[in-house]
């Protein structure tokens, strides 16, 4: 519960010269303080995020009406992820959202010492990541939302459009613990089918494109993983891959939207839809350690005609039918 004078004070951030400011409004009592921190701005988190306020506008949770929202983005920088965690506590608002592992531990981190209930959104291994210890009992304060790479049936549709593939490329950087997660689960698999993966490290956006050019020689394709780094420089990234006639393969769909060949993944608007029904759990009086960290459900293979054009691929009508999202949009 809110103290009289925070519930009458609303806390904005803006990182200019990186410096936050404090901006104070008037709130009614009724009105609930939702904190939502994201990694970094890129479409597929994007969409997230606009699942989750879409959920709670549903409720009735919308802004100016039963509810503040606050949202802050580290443009990914671990280091300002922190800087808005620890203002986020220091607000002590009703609850945290946190978009992405490296906002997600920012703010479990921050929110140590106090009863700040935080949500997770969109993490690959929330246990690994040391957010929670326990799926289906979280305990605490903290649970949320996975997002568990479909890599059966992704390497199985890279496999199909390219028979001939052996090696895998993967650009991703080594710092973010979701990407690293990512990166075993997929050797594990890819082991099983016989398919050899190639990882380079990509430690900042600016290096994302330099990484990709040096691993084009040694790889049939290239695989993007739902790392935060590598998705903020997908323009870059696919610049190279499109002059070098490269096929890229996507775990988020906005990839193949952009001009990745194809993707397999989990649909994170949904994500965040489910996101924000665990906030209103905690909204209506629920604790967050007794919710069970959610599992995503609704599934989407993509494929980018225009690309696979690019790449002479011939798919039939009946090929395409395969595919339940279909770039470009007729």
């Amino acid at each position: 519960m809110l103290h009289t004078q925070l519930k009458r004070t609303l806390v904005f951030f803006s990182l200019i010269l990186g410096i936050f400011s404090i901006t104070p409004a008037v709130a009614t009592t009724e009105i609930k303080t939702i904190a939502i921190t994201q990694i970094v701005g890129h479409p597929s988190l994007d969409k997230v995020r606009k699942g989750i306020l879409d959920e709670l506008a549903a409720s009735g949770y919308q802004e100016g009406k039963s509810a503040h929202i606050i949202y802050e983005n580290a443009q990914g920088s671990i280091v300002v992820a922190t800087q808005i965690a620890q203002h986020f506590v220091a607000a002590h608002p009703d609850v945290i959202v946190a978009i992405a592992t490296p906002s997600a531990q920012a703010a479990v981190n921050a929110a140590k010492k106090t009863n700040i209930p935080i949500v997770f959104a969109t993490i690959t291994d929330p246990i690994q990541a040391k957010l929670v210890t326990d799926l289906k009992h979280p305990g605490g304060n903290v649970t949320g939302t996975r997002n568990i790479p479909a890599f059966e049936k992704q390497l199985a549709q890279m496999k199909q459009l390219i028979p001939q593939i052996k090696t895998i490329g993967i650009v991703l950087n080594y710092g973010e613990a979701n990407s690293v997660q990512m990166l075993q689960m997929v050797t594990e698999y890819a082991t099983r089918e016989h398919l050899n993966i190639k990882a380079v490290a990509a430690p900042s956006s600016a290096e994302v494109q330099t990484a990709t050019q040096n691993l084009i020689p040694q790889v049939d394709a290239i695989l993007l993983l739902q790392d935060n780094t590598v998705a903020s420089a997908l323009p870059a990234l696919l610049k190279v891959t499109n002059k070098n006639k490269m096929p890229v393969f996507s775990i988020f769909i906005e990839a193949v939207k952009a001009g990745a060949l194809a993707g397999v993944a989990y649909d994170e608007y949904a994500i965040g839809q489910q996101t924000g029904k665990i906030v209103i759990q905690i909204l209506q009086g629920k604790k967050a350690g007794d919710i069970a960290v959610a599992d995503p459900t609704h599934v989407e293979t993509a494929i980018n005609l225009n690309t696979a054009k690019q790449l002479q691929l011939n798919l039939t009508s009946e090929a395409q039918k395969q595919y339940n999202i279909v770039y470009p949009v007729k």
